[in-house]
């Protein structure tokens, strides 16, 4: 029984996470993933949101925090930076990140020029660390990650109970994702 359940989580994992996840590291990918999931679903219902607004924000946290780990691990890291994974590639997985957007069409008191220009730093900063020299990355992505978190908080409104939004979006697409192992 328990050989079945590690082999199916290690065949939902596989396009998530890749092949070669250790047991740890789906254990803390997807326990880190799934937290944010239902700790979104119980915050969302005591803030009176829509179900769409809850679902929409419970599959985002579970994206967002889930991505954050699972690029930090030596799995994700070597299966998402494989010598398959183009800058094209790279940079499709970045753009097709419109979390900003979907925030601004179902929040309606978040702008549609917040979320551009958040989509904006993301994609600026992540461009700017793929184009730097491996060596440097990561440096440049902390630093790139910071003042976009910094940028964000100071001129962004997000709506009550997404503010963790922009910080983790940034840093999962800008110190995770974009550094290249």
């Amino acid at each position: 029984m328990s050989t079945n359940i590690t082999s199916l989580i290690r065949k939902l994992s596989q396009p998530l996470i890749g092949p070669n996840a250790t047991k740890a590291e789906l254990l803390i990918s997807w326990s880190g993933a799934l937290l944010a999931f239902f700790t979104m679903l119980v915050y969302g219902y005591t803030l009176g949101w829509n179900m769409l607004q809850i679902l929409v924000s419970s599959i985002f946290a579970f994206d967002i925090f889930g991505g954050v780990i699972v690029n930090s691990t030596t799995s994700g890291r070597e299966y998402w930076h494989n010598a398959d994974k183009t800058t094209f590639k790279q940079l499709s997985f970045l753009c097709l990140h419109l979390h900003p957007f979907v925030v601004a069409f179902i929040w309606p008191e978040y702008l549609f020029i917040e979320a551009f220009l958040l989509y904006l730093l993301v994609v600026l900063c992540s461009l700017t660390v793929m184009v730097t020299p491996k060596g440097l990355q990561r440096p440049v992505s902390l630093g790139l990650a910071s003042m976009a978190i910094g940028l964000a908080i100071v001129f962004l409104q997000m709506p009550i109970g997404l503010m963790w939004l922009p910080p983790l979006y940034l840093i999962k697409l800008i110190a995770a994702h974009s550094v290249s192992e």
